[in-house]
């Protein structure tokens, strides 16, 4: 009895041939299926295309009216007007926003100070007005914070029309250290 060996290089006889005959035969269905199915796609594409011209309505281009260079002009002469009154707006709000930080700063400064005499008279006044001192320390500390929160909360309020008529453009008008 042979022996059978199981040798994957063996030769099969007529397969190459066969094999070239079924490959040239899928392509060429291929490329006749594939033709077809591209045309058919064309033509849809085409014929949605020419839908939508139809229904999309057609703007009239308007001429030029004798009273357009004065239109333009009064509304630059306005945009002009509105730039400057902005730009004093912007430099009263720098200065309330300083005068702001200055009162923060005094109390910053107070608390400190009202901090210091507390403790350099602990034991030597009486306790009931050490007590008072403390609770003067507490709201001077309670508004300092909520001063500077008040900044803040103003600042961000005044900035945020600001980049949303400017977009992303990554430039504030104005520094936050002014």
């Amino acid at each position: 009895m042979p022996v059978f060996s199981s040798n994957t290089d063996m030769e099969i006889p007529g397969m190459d041939a066969e094999a070239c005959a079924s490959s040239a035969d899928h392509l060429s269905s291929v490329k006749k299926f594939g033709r077809k199915w591209y045309a058919a796609g064309f033509e849809a594409g085409l014929a949605q295309a020419t839908n939508e011209a139809e229904v999309r309505p057609t703007v009239a281009p308007t001429r030029k009216s004798e009273d357009s260079p004065d239109l333009i002009a009064s509304l630059v002469a306005r945009n002009e007007e509105l730039e400057k009154e902005l730009k004093g707006k912007d430099k009263g709000i720098v200065s309330f926003k300083k005068a702001a930080i200055d009162v923060r700063d005094y109390l910053v400064s107070a608390h400190n100070d009202m901090v210091s005499i507390i403790e350099r008279s602990s034991g030597v006044v009486p306790d009931w007005l050490e007590k008072d001192l403390y609770n003067l320390a507490l709201d001077l500390d309670t508004g300092k914070i909520q001063c500077a929160e008040s900044i803040i909360k103003s600042w961000k309020e005044y900035l945020k029309p600001v980049s949303e008529s400017h977009g992303s453009s990554g430039s504030s008008k104005l520094s936050k250290d002014n």
